[in-house]
């Protein structure tokens, strides 16, 4: 048998706001999963908390209050727009099918992949602690980390909490994917209005040097830093005017790799 590119057998952790395991999306059970019911209520004792939902969703955990049935984010945004940690859920591992209602479905880069999803921000803006995240997933079972957060810039130093944690996972054979933030970049690009011009406007990039917009835990040397390119091909292809790139503070260079992020189509909550 050749390699598989499906996620077969394995686990992504996303640390972000919040899931809806129930979407019509999640609900075809991984053919070779990593976990089963058994397995993880083993791990879930040992750890003292978390839930076993599904074989979609193993493992889920909120951070903020305990309270692992209240997963999904219920605030105004996410039952307006969508929420974040389900669009992300979606594009990683969605595996959805044809149905007669409308004929649309989700299908993300891994869906035969589980999900172990930890609820870091809760529907009131509190927010939990990144690093506590990270080590709950790699002793929940993850192969891979997704965190789509981000602080202020700084300088790479394992005296952070969430480098140290970052480093924990890599050394446990973890890989950490960490957007790079949408804060622009530092770098000269065509400044068309001196007069009307401020950092990351449309009328110009240029910061001064060691200004980097790259923030923790994104700037950590052992994260796989993303930033986001346009939808486009060919000609049109682009980094997205808002994503983070350039040098750090320390002149280390970011992100390490791009992707598409723009006009992206996923999951919302309630089989949106």
């Amino acid at each position: 048998m050749g390699p598989s590119y499906k996620g077969e057998g394995i686990a992504v952790a996303v640390i972000d706001s919040g899931a809806d395991p129930s979407h019509k999306d999640f609900q075809t059970a991984p053919t070779n999963p990593k976990f089963s019911k058994e397995d993880m209520e083993k791990i879930i004792k040992k750890l003292g908390h978390g839930r076993y939902v599904s074989p979609k969703f193993p493992y889920v955990h909120n951070m903020i209050t305990g309270d692992d049935d209240q997963i999904k984010e219920n605030n105004q945004d996410a039952v307006k727009d969508g929420s974040h940690g389900q669009h992300v859920s979606g594009i990683i591992a969605a595996n959805g099918q044809p149905d007669n209602k409308n004929g649309e479905y989700v299908v993300g880069v891994a869906p035969e992949a589980q999900l172990l999803f930890l609820k870091y921000f809760s529907d009131d803006g509190t927010t939990g602690d990144v690093a506590e995240a990270i080590y709950d997933a790699v002793n929940a079972g993850a192969d891979v980390i997704s965190l789509s957060l981000n602080s202020a810039p700084n300088v790479p130093n394992l005296n952070n909490a969430d480098q140290r944690a970052i480093r924990y996972a890599v050394d446990h054979g973890v890989v950490i994917s960490v957007s790079a933030s949408n804060d622009g970049n530092s770098a000269s690009n065509n400044v068309s209005d001196k007069d009307d011009y401020y950092p990351n406007s449309n009328l110009g990039n240029y910061k001064p040097f060691s200004s980097g917009d790259i923030g923790d835990p994104a700037d950590s040397p052992d994260a796989i830093t993303v930033a986001a390119e346009k939808s486009e091909q060919d000609e049109d292809s682009d980094m997205a005017d808002f994503t983070s790139w350039g040098p750090l503070p320390d002149y280390t260079l970011k992100p390490d790799v791009s992707a598409p992020g723009v006009d992206i189509i996923s999951t919302g909550n309630d089989n949106k």
